[in-house]
C-alpha cells in the first residue's frame, strides 16, 4: 500500500476511535462528528509529518497547531466551547505508550530506560501543549487582525 493510502486509512481509523471516544463521553449528539474530524485531521497532520521528520517533537507540535486552529474555526461555526474539539482532537497524539514504558521500566526493569522514556514522553506532552498555545495564540491574532 503507498504511503497516501496508509495515511488515509489510518486517519479513518483514527475518525472511528475518536468518534467513539465522543459517544462515550456524552458530547453533544450533532458535534460527534466534528470532533472526531478535528482528531482525524489532527492525526492526518501528525503522520505527514511522520514521513519527512521523524522526531517526536515536531510532529506532535505540528499536529497540536492543526488542532488548535481547527478547533477554533468550529467552535466559532457552532458556537461552542473550543475544549470540545481541542480533547478529541489530541487524543491520538497523547503519549500514552511512553507513559506504560516508565512505569513498566520502574517496577519491572530496565531501569537504567526509565529516563530515557521519561525525557521522550515528556517531550512528547509538551510539544502538544505547546501546540495548543501557540495555535490559539496564532488564531487570535489573525482574528483579531482580520475583523479589525
Amino acid at each position: 500500500m503507498s504511503i497516501a493510502g496508509e495515511i488515509i486509512l489510518k486517519s479513518l481509523g483514527a475518525w472511528v476511535a475518536i468518534w467513539g471516544f465522543s459517544r462515550l463521553l456524552n458530547a453533544p449528539k450533532k458535534l460527534e462528528c466534528y470532533t472526531a474530524g478535528v482528531g482525524m485531521i489532527g492525526w492526518a497532520v501528525y503522520l505527514i509529518v511522520e514521513v519527512f521528520n521523524d522526531g517526536i517533537l515536531m510532529k506532535n507540535f505540528l499536529a497540536a497547531v492543526a488542532v488548535a486552529l481547527v478547533s477554533q474555526a468550529m467552535a466559532r461555526h457552532f458556537k461552542a466551547p473550543v475544549i470540545l474539539f481541542v480533547i478529541p482532537g489530541i487524543l491520538p497524539m497523547v503519549p500514552g505508550a511512553g507513559m506504560y514504558r516508565i512505569v513498566y521500566s520502574i517496577v519491572m526493569g530496565p531501569e537504567n530506560m526509565v529516563g530515557t522514556y521519561l525525557l521522550e514522553t515528556a517531550t512528547a506532552a509538551g510539544a502538544i501543549a505547546l501546540g495548543i498555545f501557540l495555535g490559539e495564540a496564532l488564531q487570535k491574532v489573525f482574528f483579531y487582525e482580520f475583523h479589525r
